[in-house]
């Protein structure tokens, strides 16, 4: 059975205002949730701290906790049964947050990762042999296949926004009841047809063709980004496993190490 810890991730009450969603003839405007405006705690700083074991667990408590702060507002989620919630929470868990470490990267024009409230992976800095194959792993992922998008097409904040909650809702390999599977389909569809609205909206000097184009770059994030929630999903359970950093807990053995068994 999944831990209790893990059933909080699935109970977390809204802190910010909320949106109802419905299906008014306002959607054909994409009015979206106010949540996807990302009300973040994070601080872009000028500090950088290399990532070591030493403060490897307060950087994933925030940005653990970054997450969940911005899961907490997803309209659809509370339309979705509490164990199908959870799996959703859980299991998109890794993927996301690399979405936004890789924003973050984008953001500050890094060569490695930033992770938040000043802590990065500085490639040229020396690095604890025990992180090195998870952060050399991870960033050639995203430096190499997702910022190099972001730089190529300069990602909006807007874009950005919009393509993690499509991320979110992108569950093709997680099984869910017809009922719950339908929510979900349904909020990708939306939030994907938000992005192309805005996209046209926001460059009117686009042809069908050049909305075309940078949708689909886009859209060609998507399979690198389930290879990065993948490499960071498999480092974090076997770090975990190791205790390293003293990261081992209830919670991080209930995220890393066994949503994957709930069905």
């Amino acid at each position: 059975m999944f831990g209790s810890s893990a059933k909080k991730l699935a109970l977390i009450p809204r802190t910010v205002h909320h949106y109802e969603g419905d299906d008014s003839e306002d959607d054909e405007n994409y009015d979206l949730p106010d949540i996807i405006f990302d009300q973040i705690r994070f601080t872009e700083t000028n500090t950088k701290r290399q990532l070591t074991l030493t403060n490897l667990k307060a950087m994933w408590c925030r940005d653990v906790a970054h997450y969940l702060e911005w899961i907490a507002g997803v309209p659809e989620l509370r339309l979705l049964d509490v164990h199908e919630k959870l799996k959703l929470v859980t299991r998109q868990l890794c993927k996301i947050i690399c979405f936004m470490l890789s924003y973050w990267t984008y953001r500050q024009a890094h060569d490695g990762i930033v992770f938040g409230s000043g802590i990065c992976f500085i490639p040229t800095e020396h690095q604890d042999e025990t992180l090195k194959s998870f952060l050399d792993s991870l960033a050639n992922v995203v430096q190499n296949n997702i910022t190099s998008i972001f730089r190529k097409v300069a990602i909006t904040r807007e874009e950005y926004i919009l393509m993690k909650l499509i991320n979110l809702f992108d569950t093709q390999y997680v099984h869910f009841p017809p009922s719950d599977r339908n929510v979900v389909n349904a909020a990708l569809r939306k939030y994907q047809a938000a992005l192309v609205n805005h996209i046209k909206v926001s460059h009117p000097s686009f042809d069908y063709n050049a909305v075309a184009e940078r949708i689909s770059a886009l859209f060609g994030v998507m399979p690198y980004l389930e290879l990065a929630g993948q490499i960071d999903d498999i480092h974090w359970s076997v770090m975990t496993a190791h205790n390293d950093g003293n990261i081992r807990g209830r919670l991080t053995n209930e995220i890393h190490v066994q949503s994957t068994r709930i069905s």
